[in-house]
């Protein structure tokens, strides 16, 4: 899987699928990021050229956590508060007939809104994409 940014009309991280990777994405999953604006997930468009499909996310007026992080180191409270929404968002994933394990927690792919503590992460709506388990994946986060 490979991924870039897109910066026309606004800013997209783009996760490129092979062939292979599109078959398998999760219809259910794929219409409900597609349909809802679920909270604390970065919003998506589905592209889809010569079989090749696109997943794009919506980053328009975020950051990346860790430029953030960088520039403005977060107070023991504030740091509480962003694992407790990373947890909760993760936890309500079953609310939205997704799966807990297809979240990616890595750097890349969490984002921040108006402040440190309003977090947007990255679904991707393919099983076993990830190989990290979402314990190990938040403990590294964490850490």
């Amino acid at each position: 899987m490979h991924f870039d940014y897109d910066q026309r009309n606004g800013t997209y991280l783009v996760v490129i699928l092979d062939p292979i990777q599109s078959k398998q994405l999760v219809p259910h999953q794929l219409q409900m990021l597609l349909n809802n604006q679920i909270p604390q997930l970065l919003k998506v468009e589905l592209d889809n050229n010569n079989d090749t499909y696109q997943l794009q996310y919506d980053l328009t007026s975020k950051k990346r956590l860790f430029q953030v992080l960088q520039t403005c180191p977060p107070t023991i409270q504030m740091f509480y508060e962003m694992a407790f929404r990373l947890v909760q968002t993760i936890a309500n994933s079953s609310m939205y007939m997704l799966n807990e394990e297809q979240y990616v927690l890595h750097g890349d792919f969490i984002y921040c809104g108006r402040d440190v503590a309003d977090l947007y992460v990255c679904y991707l709506p393919i099983p076993s994409v990830y190989s990290v388990s979402m314990e190990h994946q938040l403990r590294l986060l964490l850490l």
